[in-house]
């Protein structure tokens, strides 16, 4: 960025680059530092901080102007990650902080004169009394009000407020103190763009950001462009850089001089902004605002408590709720009574006006708010105007189902969770009705009042009389602890379908507790087996290598055969331990790129140099395949080594991966042109150990076995077609 642009639109405020605007705050000098510690860019204003004129600065090495100690300070600390706080320098007579900021080109510096008023001892003993107001606090409402009396006690401001984020990130002023001949503005909301995204980033990051006169003109930075760069400086660490001149101007339409904002951050997050608001110029030292920012990170850390505390407290509620839930469908034996027909139903689990419970085409309600057709009409739309969403939240329903207007009283908010990926019979589904309320904003959220002068662009507004609005069409909003503990019910009532209600599960379970036995056996016994074969491999290689010139040419066939047959060995235990260690393995489920995962296999084994002949094609636009990356790739390299394998004595061998659509579901195969297999053992195949070809092949016999576990792992299905001397094609396809 060589120029600083100009915005003609109030909309691009949030596109505006404010940490490279190239002016600063007078009540203190900037200066920028190569990795040499020359200085390369300065404030125009450092006579009036540091007693030297800014033209006698540039190209100097900062050890002409400073101390020996200083300058062994700054070069030690620009070479290491500690994080530097200040130092207390001399110019000319006049004690200043230096600040410095690393930058990938060097140092930031920002220099301010010393607050002569400072009195560390007094400051201390406030800021201990405000962290003692703070831990007293009961709730987070006191809590609220007493910070912004402490803080404003502590800097003297006009007024200051806790500003709080909403998910859309408009400010809502939740506590305020101030002057008594002030108007309140307790209770406003103001849009997001009045702290656009931009801002608040940098908010985020500094911790504390102050302005100390509005009104006054800015220095600038010479030169203009940083000589090694050629580009604008990013200053954004820089708590003298200048403000946008959209900030000072909607600063200057409310008449406020002077501003301290710090940062309020909850779950590593802005939470909100402790803002102070003064009417006359007014200077914050560098000391005072980082205790500003401590006192900030305290009462942040409080917030936290808070909130922690009243979201446990909702959790242990729900809790008890949902075991009371699960309790009553074990007893009687039926998910849709268990939920809706008893004392405590899912309608006690969240505040909501309705319950509703789809399963195998019965459906059950607990307050009977829609008619049983309008709510079939509801469910299936919403399946399918979301439906790649396992949970649906939405606080306007009519935003969607604009059909639904008549009902609007008793259904505004909808929290529907899928039971089922696949069915929308399965499904539960609480219910919230409109919730109407005023909304008091600080001026009218979406006014925009052009420049009367100019009339070129949009302004900031400027007036922040209070404007409300009425909300309509919107329910109370879902909590994530709502949402959470409703998702948790939701897999209680999906591993109960898995687990207890057919008889099927039940001989399932029978079975993986054999194949489990089997598979700790299998695994055992390889594994038992590596120390043996360690042992006769390594013998037989020391034979070799000792008493090979006088052993006969059987004793060293012999050993040959021996040696060759522990590689073998080693090769068929680690497809056991493979075969066994799928079932072991918990499956993390994402899209993967079939046409990467093929490219991949085929380059880290090497397939080119061992099957130079071989053309392998990949059908254009793929699905993508969802399931366990690890185990989609053995899939994938068990079918491909085969593949390539079994074609690779043909004279023009073929390999081809590619799908076909059924449904809404991909079938993948893999095909090649080689030696193919007799029919009759299309199922036999898969089946561990078998082999149908002699030993002109390598390969253990566990392969393909591998492959069909890998597809069961993921409710799919698998299969093989062949005929001798014809090629084969592996088809499969995954389940829910």
């Amino acid at each position: 960025m060589k120029s600083y642009p100009t915005y003609n639109d109030l909309e691009k405020c949030e596109d505006e680059p404010i940490a490279f605007y190239p002016k600063i705050q007078r009540h203190g000098c900037v200066l920028i530092l190569d990795r040499t510690l020359q200085i390369k860019q300065v404030s125009t204003n450092t006579e009036d901080i540091i007693s030297i004129a800014a033209e006698d600065l540039l190209n100097v090495l900062i050890k002409k102007i400073v101390d020996e100690a200083t300058f062994k300070k700054m070069e030690q600390w620009l070479h290491t990650d500690v994080e530097f706080q200040y130092l207390t320098v001399n110019f000319g007579g006049k004690d200043c902080i230096v600040a410095p900021k690393k930058t990938k080109e060097g140092l930031v510096l920002d220099i301010e004169l010393a607050d002569k008023n400072w009195d560390e001892d007094i400051f201390q003993q406030k800021l201990l009394r405000s962290f003692k107001t703070f831990f007293s606090a009961p709730t987070l409402s006191e809590l609220l009000v007493k910070a912004s009396i402490e803080i404003r006690q502590l800097i003297g401001f006009d007024r200051v407020m806790i500003y709080q984020f909403d998910k859309d990130w408009n400010g809502h002023i939740v506590s305020e103190s101030r002057n008594s001949d002030l108007e309140s503005w307790l209770g406003l909301h103001y849009p997001a763009r009045d702290v656009p995204k931009n801002a608040r980033d940098l908010f985020q990051k500094m911790g504390v950001r102050s302005l100390s006169n509005v009104t006054e003109e800015y220095a600038k930075m010479v030169p203009k462009l940083h000589p090694d760069t050629g580009e604008l400086t990013n200053l954004g660490n820089s708590q003298l850089r200048g403000s946008s001149p959209f900030h000072i101007e909607y600063l200057t339409n409310m008449g406020v001089a002077a501003t301290l904002n710090c940062a309020i951050i909850h779950n590593h997050k802005l939470w909100g902004l402790i803002a102070g608001h003064h009417y006359t110029p007014k200077k914050v030292g560098y000391l005072k605002r980082q205790s500003c920012q401590l006192l900030a990170e305290m009462f942040s850390s409080q917030i936290s408590i808070k909130i922690s505390g009243q979201t446990f407290e909702g959790i242990e509620r729900m809790s008890s709720v949902r075991q009371k839930l699960m309790d009553s469908i074990n007893s009687t034996g039926s998910i849709l009574d268990g939920l809706t027909a008893y004392k405590v139903t899912g309608k006690d689990l969240v505040d909501c006006s309705d319950f509703i419970v789809g399963f195998d085409t019965q459906i059950s309600s607990v307050s009977n708010t829609l008619p049983d057709s309008v709510l079939q009409r509801l469910v299936l739309e919403l399946f399918r105007e979301f439906p790649d969403q396992d949970c649906i939240v939405l606080d306007s329903l009519l935003d969607y189902c604009p059909w639904m207007v008549d009902y609007v009283n008793d259904v505004s908010g909808v929290l529907l969770f899928k039971v089922s990926k696949r069915s929308s019979v399965d499904y539960m589904l609480w219910l919230r009705p409109e919730k109407l309320k005023e909304v008091n904003w600080g001026g009218e959220p979406t006014k925009k009042s052009l420049e009367a002068e100019k009339s070129i662009r949009l302004s900031p507004r400027k007036s922040f009389d209070k404007w409300v609005e009425k909300v309509k069409h919107t329910s109370e909003s879902w909590t994530p602890d709502e949402i959470s503990i409703s998702e948790s019910l939701v897999e209680d009532v999906r591993n109960i379908i898995v687990t207890k209600f057919t008889e099927v599960n039940l001989l399932n379970r029978q079975l993986s507790d054999l194949n489990r036995e089997l598979e700790s056996f299998s695994y055992s016994v390889s594994h038992d087996l590596r120390g043996p074969l360690r042992g006769i491999d390594g013998f037989a290689q020391i034979l070799i290598e000792d008493y090979g010139e006088i052993l006969d040419d059987y004793g060293k066939e012999s050993l040959d055969t021996i040696i060759k047959s522990c590689a073998k060995m080693n090769e068929l235990m680690d497809d056991i331990l493979g075969y066994s260690g799928i079932a072991k393995l918990d499956r993390i489920d994402q899209y993967h790129n079939v046409a990467n995962i093929c490219n991949n296999i085929v380059k880290e084994g090497n397939f080119k140099g061992e099957f130079p002949n071989t053309t392998l094609t990949i059908q254009d636009n793929i699905p993508d395949i969802y399931g366990d990356k690890s185990m989609i790739y053995q899939l994938f390299s068990n079918l491909l080594t085969n593949a390539f394998k079994y074609s690779s004595k043909v004279a023009h061998p073929e390999v081809n991966v590619g799908y076909k659509m059924e449904g809404d579901a991909p079938i993948y195969h893999i095909k090649d042109n080689g030696i193919g297999f007799n029919p009759d053992y299309a199922t036999k195949i898969f089946g561990v150990f078998t082999r149908l070809v002699k030993e002109e092949y390598k390969g253990t016999g566990v392969g393909l076995a591998i492959a069909q576990r890998v597809v069961l792992k993921h409710n799919g299905q698998i299969w093989a077609n062949g005929a001798l001397g014809k090629g084969a094609i592996f088809k499969f396809r995954f389940g829910d």
